[in-house]
């Protein structure tokens, strides 16, 4: 089997298609499209506590199976010492030095190698490098490049999605040649997170309508398949038992993976309240709900487990009203205060 480097897959480069879509799809040097046809992809993150590049990349990675309807199946395998060629796991590094054949070290802000059969496109691993010689990571923060969205892109050149814009050969070689009409287009291409540039501070961790045709086309189609979702994790006083709340339905499978561990079946039982589970967890954890016949799959990554308990709130009276007034001083005071604690809730990520 014949094997080539990518070294055309860099991107966000450091400056501020069809006729319906300006995704673009990587090709060979045979015209063969370059495509992740094994599954899962295996990967594992060079970091260390707080894990902050590795927890981003498992979001990122999250964020294009949930795109794909879990035709695209990620497997994480933890933390590594550094990238290597060909070992069967694609690799994120932040590189510190940076390697100048990956792009000039002042403009590019991250690479993706990928390994790739020439005559096939079939994908064999890719490694991805973000730039900390020249570029600070974080998560949105002022004068930062948000590490998610970074990431999120370098995974789009893993699949076989090029540039929306500005690569030589394509639809729009320049990305200053977009048509100004329709703004539609024009906002697909230059907002996609397969965009080549990326401003300092802005957060694009979302695919948008450009990226989401890209992923039909080239994965084919699970796009409407339902995805479980997990939205934390809570202490029920007073027996403190552990549950994990969420939407998911009675045959859904609930998953565990942690910053050094691969995902695994968490177990438990399902209940009204949501998964009790029956084993002790610390820390911080992934929790993933799986619908096994499709493979599609919502999580949450880095939920604190908690400590305290919380009080399930006292059943609502005939009138349904669980207050004795809502006119007095105290009364509005309670009520105003539980709008602020329900807002605050549904605000959280």
């Amino acid at each position: 089997m014949s094997a080539a480097r990518a070294l055309a897959c860099s991107a966000f480069l450091l400056i501020a298609p069809r006729s319906v879509w300006a995704f673009e799809i990587s090709r060979t040097s045979t015209g063969a499209e370059i495509r992740v046809e094994d599954s899962p992809i295996v990967y594992d993150v060079v970091d260390a506590a707080p894990y902050t590049v590795a927890r981003a990349s498992r979001r990122a990675f999250d964020t294009w199976s949930r795109a794909s309807g879990g035709v695209i199946q990620p497997m994480y395998v933890g933390t590594a010492t550094a990238a290597r060629a060909l070992d069967g796991v694609s690799t994120i590094v932040v590189a510190d030095p940076w390697d100048t054949t990956f792009g000039e070290t002042g403009r590019t802000v991250a690479h993706t190698e990928v390994f790739f059969d020439v005559s096939t496109g079939r994908t064999m691993e890719s490694d991805l490098y973000l730039n900390g010689e020249r570029f600070v990571f974080a998560d949105g923060a002022p004068g930062t490049f948000d590490t998610e969205s970074v990431v999120l892109h370098e995974l789009g050149h893993l699949l076989g999605f090029a540039h929306s814009c500005g690569d030589p050969g394509r639809t729009y070689p320049s990305c200053f040649s977009v048509p100004e009409d329709p703004p539609s287009l024009r906002a697909r291409i230059l907002e996609a997170v397969m965009a080549p540039t990326l401003a300092r501070g802005v957060i694009r961790a979302e695919p948008n309508a450009d990226d989401l045709a890209a992923v039909a086309v080239h994965y084919g189609g699970q796009q409407q398949a339902r995805i479980p979702s997990v939205t934390g994790l809570e202490r029920r006083c007073p027996d403190g038992a552990l549950i994990v709340t969420g939407a998911f339905e009675p045959n859904d499978r609930l998953e565990l993976r942690t910053d050094l561990d691969a995902r695994r079946t968490l177990t438990g039982t399902k209940t009204a309240a949501g998964f009790e589970v029956a084993e002790a967890l610390t820390g911080a954890v992934d929790l993933l709900a799986l619908d096994p016949a499709t493979g599609a799959y919502g999580s949450t990554v880095a939920a604190r487990v908690p400590d305290a308990c919380v009080v399930a709130p006292a059943p609502l009276l005939a009138d349904g009203c669980g207050c004795a007034s809502a006119h007095g001083r105290g009364g509005w005071g309670l009520a105003l205060l539980a709008g602020l604690l329900f807002i605050a809730r549904r605000s959280t990520r």
